[in-house]
């Protein structure tokens, strides 16, 4: 066979490669293939983010800003707030202005890099210790 013909070959089969990449890429198969699912999964912005595991099996992850998501697979993510999400009726603290108060008398409210009603609230570092009483 000569060149030319070896060439035009290559390029049907590359195209045909192509067209399979194609298609696997619009219907969602790569994420299939990936882990057998046959969706991408859902997605969250936290960043800093620190994972705990609660009783229920949910995994919950915090971050700066007041960001937070579960999950019940760290694959697929909900979210509960955003960066400065709701600082009235927060996800976790409620109210924060009022509810962290005396932590804001410390580190500052509505000051520097949180000036315009924001909260110095940054990287959270979350345990689970099951020994804990609320009291």
């Amino acid at each position: 066979m000569g060149d030319g013909k070896k060439r035009i070959k290559a390029v049907k089969y590359g195209a045909i490669v192509m067209v399979m990449v194609m298609v696997l890429l619009v219907s969602g198969g790569v994420a299939a293939l990936a882990g057998g699912r046959s969706k991408l999964p859902d997605r969250v912005s936290v960043h800093d983010p620190s994972i705990a595991k609660a009783r229920n099996g949910e995994y919950y992850i915090f971050g700066s800003h007041l960001a937070g998501a579960k999950s019940k697979d760290l694959v697929d993510w909900t979210s509960l707030g955003g960066d400065y999400d709701n600082v009235t009726n927060n996800w976790i603290f409620g109210n924060v202005k009022e509810n962290l108060a005396e932590s804001f008398r410390w580190a500052g409210y509505d000051d520097g890099d949180c000036s315009g009603g924001k909260y110095a609230v940054w990287a959270p570092d979350v345990i689970w210790n099951p020994y804990y009483k609320k009291q």
